[in-house]
């Protein structure tokens, strides 16, 4: 396996190309900015910028050679959107460099699909837990050989064999250009496809196929019923010239059949496998003819025409006398004159289309200032003076008028700016309207509201999240990093992260340079060693009232070695009275290691013990007691610093010199797995009478949650329960209260600025008895709180309150780790701030790696990774508010009695997650269609908002311990970026 990417990677032109002035003298290649071999994306998402040229090359990886350059697996994405004038580029390095090739096949992008359970004859077993990959590729263009593969998924007649399970996937492509080689997209490989495997889509719109292979065979016929994938396919206006195009098609599961419209085939020969060809919907499609001696016995000239399928093909195909009259113009070859019987012979208009916009005259008239309608075949953008017109009145506004009528059907829509205006709302200019909130106009990576609030113009094409690394002596246990933008302007808006290989590199810092701008920062000692692409990434929206959680967006790559000789976990930050675990991960099986503890509160720091051992399964796993080195003396300061020495073997000489440090804090109140006491809150600002009557006290939403508080600390079961000094249970003077923050003072004042009545939430949640707390609100990866942002929660609350901090110089500290926190607000597992704030840390990914022990026990962190529905405030008129909301709260009360009666966490989400009479189930994705019923009401409601729920931790973990008999799902497993 060659590099693995799971998390967000942006790949921009970074070799300069000459622009003006003469060049050099001598020979000169074509520019790749990247080559790629075996690039492996799970569950991450790879982002390529307008302008960027990739080759694909074959590597010896592991005593195979590398055919794939992209690996998609299940949940993962893969985005390559160029312009007319800057189109992205994928090219065998053949062509751009000299050999010798040892092994010159190549694949551009394969899919390992997703993960699925197979039975023969048995429907419905594959996981929901993964969706399958996509692609989305616009102006982007494509070169291999004849031999080689452009796409393969699935089973290939031409090898003989398979290359990823199955062709599970969603690809949509438009305006792009493949010249050579193979698409497959063949029938599942796993079990010769005896196995159901989930839906997958192909949509291509207006692309150029030159003297290509194509195979669309996702479908496997023995499999009884006939269907074992529900694959949506179209293509249209796109021209296929040369090469041939077998078809094995079945309808999708609601009967809907493939079709072909309104391209143009340019001498493609068609085969059908041996059970004739199947049913297609096809129709006003043009075709230059291959002659029968251009053709094999078995294949076909055109597309076979189908009465059976419940539709008339073919009735209004324009077969054509002679070759197509192509003609070059601005952006490609294949423009045709007006004489053409191609010209306006489509099928729908070209507002219908999409392509009002576009064109295929030299003249550059656009299709949809022509009446009639669209012209068959193949269309590029209509262009003036080279590039894509901007007809806006007063002279351009920067942004092309297919850019401003985004869907191209010609009319100004509320979503979009007027192309023939400057300033569509009369005020501001197009470029700043909020429209492009989520678009990034320019192509430097970087959407509008990051723009804005980076003070940036959004026409730049300029990433200022570039990467420079400074010297500051405190090499080499940290990297430093100045990013040339400002500091102040950052931390208003959002954070700013260090990636190594799309993922938050794991301790960081971000701070200020003394010219203003941003440094990052971080410790080595977390990270793997070798070569690893560091990267700065911007959140926006991670303040206050800003339920708007964005994709990151990313700065240009640089390279990073890292010589670290050892890897250490976040879990072994913390120490007790019984003493810590010091635990580290080598990079070799064998080594001696020496760990001198130190004791930070003199000057110089006091050696206090030195442990020595060795290691044949490239982990340290030491158990230190606590005492100093006499074995008798108790350490009771609050902090030790581990200095670690390694030794690996057969390697002579080779003894760390960097001697990798960490802090370990001494933990406040119980590190058992017993916390005796639990928080529950919750936000939200009704915005009707009847919601303010429903929260307000005895409401039937404050009744509801109520309910909820009750099943936690009431005192009727036959063990210790948990206590709150934050809610109440007993109606004694203090009276019931289920936790409703209306202000922020309500979290934060100390307790003897209010009435002595009340408890404020921080002061609870630190007094080292706290250990769980639920929260409901409207959240970020950083915020959970209420719309009207006067009642609100903050991960830098929580973190500075519990002293689970981290910074440069005084390292991780986990003060007052928690056990069990469930934030139910949007994108709250959106990244490692929460979770993090809380003390709570990964178990590790492997079974080894379960030694990254954890001296507070088994921990777990619940959260949702985006935005999803709200049920508590569910935009619905007031009578199906309150109930919806009712059931939201016997959900969230059902939830924490399977809870206090010991059920495991994963089983009490599973059951929460099933819609039930007078329950809400969450809105996680198997719930995007659902009814909510109970006495007397059902509502139903399709496509609605849901979210996948995280859990880092353990998914066993119980009211008082843990069931380690658990399985865990998947679908509850947290990505990289966010353990």
């Amino acid at each position: 396996m060659g590099f693995v990417i799971e998390g967000e990677l942006t790949l921009f032109s970074q070799v300069p190309r000459y622009i003006s002035g003469a060049p050099d003298l001598g020979y000169h290649y074509d520019a790749l900015d990247y080559t790629v071999a075996s690039m492996v994306v799970k569950g991450g998402t790879i982002t390529v910028q307008p302008g960027t040229a990739i080759g694909f090359r074959n590597d010896h990886i592991e005593n195979f050679w590398s055919l794939g350059g992209f690996q998609l697996s299940g949940n993962s994405t893969f985005i390559s959107k160029g312009t007319p004038n800057s189109p992205n580029t994928f090219a065998s390095v053949l062509f751009v460099q000299e050999g010798p090739f040892l092994f010159p096949r190549t694949v551009f992008w394969d899919f390992y699909g997703i993960d699925y359970h197979m039975l023969a004859f048995a429907p419905n077993l594959w996981e929901l837990d993964k969706a399958p990959p996509k692609m989305d590729f616009r102006f982007s263009n494509f070169y291999l050989p004849t031999e080689d593969y452009q796409f393969w998924s699935g089973f290939s007649w031409e090898l003989g064999y398979g290359w990823s399970p199955d062709s599970s996937m969603d690809w949509r492509m438009q305006d792009c250009n493949l010249h050579g080689g193979h698409i497959t997209i063949g029938y599942s490989d796993f079990g010769r496809g005896y196995s159901i495997t989930p839906p997958g889509s192909l949509f291509w719109a207006n692309n150029l196929f030159d003297r290509l292979n194509i195979r669309l065979d996702p479908n496997y016929y023995a499999y009884p019923g006939g269907l074992n994938i529900d694959f949506k396919f179209a293509v249209n206006n796109n021209l296929f010239r040369g090469g041939r195009m077998v078809v094995n098609s079945r309808e999708t599961s609601t009967g809907e059949l493939w079709a072909f419209g309104d391209n143009l085939f340019d001498k493609v020969a068609f085969e059908y496998q041996s059970d004739g060809p199947p049913p297609l919907n096809h129709d006003y499609n043009g075709y230059w003819e291959r002659t029968s001696s251009e053709l094999e016995p078995w294949q076909m000239s055109r597309l076979a025409v189908n009465n059976d399928d419940g539709g008339t093909d073919a009735v209004n195909d324009m077969v054509l006398s002679s070759a197509p009259a192509y003609q070059t113009s601005t952006f490609g070859n294949y423009y045709l004159p007006t004489s053409s019987p191609l010209h306006k012979a489509g099928s729908r208009s070209p507002a219908e289309a999409g392509l009002y916009h576009y064109t295929t005259r030299t003249d550059q008239t656009k299709e949809g200032d022509e009446t009639g309608n669209v012209s068959i075949g193949l269309h590029y953008v209509a262009a003036s003076n080279g590039f894509p017109k901007d007809s806006d009145s007063g002279g351009g506004d920067g942004i092309p008028d297919y850019v401003e009528d985004a869907n191209g059907n010609g009319q100004f829509d509320s979503n979009e700016t007027d192309p023939t205006l400057a300033m569509t709302d009369g005020v501001t200019p197009d470029a700043y309207s909020t429209v492009y909130d989520d678009i990034d106009l320019s192509g430097n990576g970087l959407v509008g509201r990051i723009k804005r609030a980076l003070n940036l113009n959004p026409l730049d094409a300029n990433n200022p999240l570039t990467l420079l690394q400074i010297t500051t002596g405190e090499e080499p246990d940290f990297a430093t990093f100045e990013i040339p933008v400002s500091y102040d302007r950052v931390t208003n808006a959002g954070t700013l992260n260090l990636n190594m290989n799309g993922i938050d590199v794991t301790l960081e810092e971000c701070t200020r340079a003394t010219n203003g701008n941003c440094l990052l920062s971080f410790n080595v000692a977390f990270d793997p060693l070798g070569q690893h692409y560091l990267s700065a990434g911007f959140r926006y929206g991670s303040d206050p009232g800003t339920e708007h959680p964005v994709t990151l967006s990313m700065g240009k790559l640089l390279p990073f070695y890292s010589s670290n000789s050892v890897q250490f976990f976040e879990s072994g930050s913390m120490f007790d009275d019984s003493g810590a675990y010091v635990d580290a991960k080598l990079f070799a099986a064998d080594a001696d290691y020496q760990i001198d503890l130190y004791d930070t509160s003199t000057t110089p720091p006091t050696l206090i013990k030195t442990i020595t051992n060795s290691t044949s399964n490239g982990f340290i796993e030491e158990n230190w007691d606590g005492m100093l080195a006499d074995g008798v003396t108790p350490f009771t300061n609050s902090e030790v610093q581990a200095v670690f020495t390694v030794a690996y073997a057969n390697t002579p000489g080779n003894v760390s010199t960097n001697k990798p440090k960490k802090i370990l804090t001494r933990a406040k109140g119980s590190l058992s797995e017993w916390g005796p006491n639990m928080d529950v809150v919750y936000f939200y600002t009704p915005t009707n009478d009847a919601l303010k009557t429903a929260y307000a006290k005895n409401g039937a939403i404050w009744n509801g949650l109520q309910g909820m508080v009750d099943a936690l600390i009431k005192p009727n079961l036959g063990y210790g329960v948990y206590q709150s000094y934050f809610n109440r249970y007993l109606p004694d003077i203090h009276g019931e209260y289920p936790g409703y923050m209306t202000r922020r003072s309500r979290l934060t004042n100390d307790p003897a600025s209010l009435p002595s009545v009340i408890e404020t939430l921080l002061p609870d949640m630190t007094n080292g008895l706290t250990k769980q707390i639920y929260i409901r609100g409207h959240g970020t990866n950083s915020w959970i709180g209420n719309y009207d942002d006067d009642a609100y929660i903050t991960a830098s609350d929580v973190s500075s309150r519990l002293k689970n901090t981290y910074t440069k110089t005084n390292g991780l500290m986990t003060q007052n780790p928690y056990r069990f926190v469930w934030l139910d607000g949007c994108a709250t597992a959106s990244g490692k701030d929460w979770r993090r704030a809380f003390g709570i840390y990964p178990i590790g990914k492997g079974a080894q790696e379960q030694a990254a022990r954890n001296k507070t026990g088994a921990q777990a962190y619940v959260g949702w990774a985006d935005i999803h529905a709200g049920w508590l405030g569910f935009s619905e008129n007031s009578t199906a508010a309150i109930n919806i909301a009712k059931g939201y709260t016997q959900t969230l009360a059902n939830f924490y009695s399977m809870w206090m009666n010991g059920r495991p966490l994963k089983e009490c989400l599973d059951v929460a997650s099933v819609s039930a009479s007078g329950r809400t189930p969450l809105a996680v994705p198997e719930n995007k269609n659902v009814t909510v019923f109970g006495t007397g009401y059902s509502y139903s409601y399709t496509n609605i908002s849901t979210s996948k729920i995280y859990i880092v931790g353990f998914q066993g973990l119980t009211v008082n311990g843990v069931n380690t008999g658990v399985t865990p799902a998947k679908k509850y497993i947290a990505p990289s970026n966010v353990e």
